[in-house]
């Protein structure tokens, strides 16, 4: 994972709590079993599925990320990291209960990403599980084009039939789901109703920001806290953040 995109603990930093949300949501899958966390960036997801897991196990190609990361965590006593690309995992065949992979299947060209789900599916256990997640292009195309954001770190987008499609052909389960903000009933109709996306529409997007700025004068901001999101089947479409849970 580039640096720019990797993501250290701060919780004024309301990206990191959408990250830190997967975790959470990962844990109760982490119980008792031996998890591997691909694509591990700073570190801390692995310390936190340490806390339920028999052992852990974080791999990331970006060498400075695995040296931060046994420099911050090596001394827990069940987890250990290593430097290894994704995409091409060196690893015994049916040794892991869980894989995790958050925000990494955009980083992987197209062209590589059946080879990487094929070697996560040989590591699993039969049984075993798979929980992921990636931006929704269906939303981070027209919200990056609103706000004129050219963004060049994604190199490969889902939307939620491609990914189901991707990986339906390495696992017997597939369940997608979104990641998306808690919100009040008003606003949960609105994102329900809003099959197309079209509230990401540039003159949209402007009136957004208006409010906004009207709404917060002389306020600041409260990042958002692990309570501010929920995972919802019905609002797939519609989410920034696409999460996969497979059963191999």
């Amino acid at each position: 994972m580039a640096r720019e995109e990797r993501l250290y603990p701060d919780f004024a930093n309301g990206l990191f709590a959408w990250h830190l949300f997967r975790y959470v949501w990962a844990l109760p899958y982490a119980f008792g079993r031996n998890v591997l966390d691909l694509g591990c960036g700073s570190g801390y997801g692995v310390a936190l599925l340490a806390g339920v897991a028999r052992a852990v196990f974080g791999v990331d190609y970006d060498r400075e990320a695995v040296a931060e990361c046994v420099n911050m965590y090596g001394g827990l006593r069940n987890v250990r990291f290593a430097v290894m690309d994704g995409s091409r995992l060196a690893l015994d065949t049916s040794r892991f209960g869980l894989v995790t992979c958050f925000e990494v299947l955009e980083h992987i060209p197209s062209a590589e990403v059946g080879t990487a789900l094929a070697g996560i599916a040989r590591v699993l256990q039969r049984g075993g599980l798979f929980l992921a997640s990636t931006p929704n292009r269906l939303v981070e195309v027209p919200h990056l084009r609103s706000v004129g954001i050219a963004y060049d770190h994604h190199v490969n987008r889902y939307a939620p039939r491609e990914l189901g499609r991707a990986l339906r052909r390495h696992f017997s389960d597939v369940r997608l789901f979104g990641q998306v903000p808690r919100e009040g009933s008003v606003r949960r109709t609105l994102r329900y109703l809003d099959f197309f996306n079209l509230r990401h529409h540039p003159l949209l997007q402007g009136a957004k920001a208006w409010i906004t700025r009207q709404t917060l004068v002389g306020q600041v901001p409260t990042p958002p806290g692990l309570g501010s999101f929920q995972v919802r089947r019905d609002l797939v479409r519609q989410a920034g953040i696409l999460l996969a849970l497979c059963r191999k």
